[in-house]
């Protein structure tokens, strides 16, 4: 097990990539606090997947927004009191809204990049602090190839992700004397409930059926399908793993060849 006594905090892991990650660091033998704003999802996502590899109670789960500074201080000291360290960070808590540049409002703007750069910041902010005493740790943010390409009618998805990138790579440079690895993960497309809600709004807003978007969108991906989220909860597991020992910096692209760059 690569992950064996390591404690592991996974932000927006009710569903989606975050509930795969969990899952496989669970496998692979962490403690794992699950957070989401969704307490009712992350409850089930706890009681139903994790509290069944374990047999026993070796984790835990926090409802988090990871906006509100007060609430991430509180819910870290509680991992802390819990578990006397955080090991691993994966900031995975993220939203997504397809609209045009012209039509986007000020408030929905605000709204993704508070959540998902702003929150990847302040979480981060909170945990290093942590890590910088134990003077090792392994933090890993979920981007996204949008975070690296625009995308139409993405604007506002698109600088949060790109911001995401560039916060990694500032704070590889600061917690890079304390042993402590930062990286990015950028998917593509993948079966998740995040983005079929996406899909389904972009098919309103466009006047497409979702089922003609999503076709063109998996021709588009050479290898010809979506991923899964247990494909991209393993390259989270790796970069937080023992067995990565000089790879940091790094905004590593899976998306089944969709993204070169």
């Amino acid at each position: 097990m690569r992950l064996r006594g390591k404690v592991a905090l996974i932000t927006g892991s009710a569903q989606g990539i975050g509930r795969a990650t969990a899952i496989e660091m669970a496998k692979e033998g962490a403690n794992v606090v699950l957070a989401d704003i969704n307490e009712r999802k992350l409850r089930e996502s706890y009681e139903k997947h994790i509290m069944n590899i374990y047999k026993n109670n070796k984790g835990n789960y926090f409802k988090l927004d990871v906006t509100d500074e007060n609430q991430i201080k509180e819910t870290v000291d509680k991992i802390i009191e819990q578990f006397r360290k955080i090991d691993i960070l994966v900031n995975n808590a993220g939203v997504i809204s397809p609209c045009p540049i012209v039509e986007l409002e000020e408030k929905e703007w605000d709204r993704i990049i508070n959540v998902n750069l702003r929150g990847t910041f302040l979480i981060t902010k909170t945990v290093l602090k942590h890590m910088m005493k134990q003077r090792k740790g392994r933090i890993v943010n979920i981007a996204s190839n949008c975070g690296v390409t625009g995308q139409k009618y993405l604007s506002h998805y698109c600088s949060s992700k790109f911001g995401v990138i560039g916060f990694t790579q500032s704070a590889t440079l600061e917690a890079a004397e304390y042993n402590i690895l930062v990286n990015a993960v950028c998917p593509g497309p993948t079966d998740t409930e995040l983005h079929h809600g996406d899909l389904e709004r972009q098919s309103k807003m466009r006047g497409a059926s979702k089922e003609d978007i999503l076709r063109k969108e998996i021709e588009a991906i050479p290898l010809g399908k979506l991923a899964r989220p247990e494909e991209i909860a393993r390259l989270v597991v790796f970069l937080a793993s023992d067995d990565n020992t000089f790879i940091t910096g790094e905004a590593i692209n899976i998306s089944g060849g969709l993204e070169f760059h």
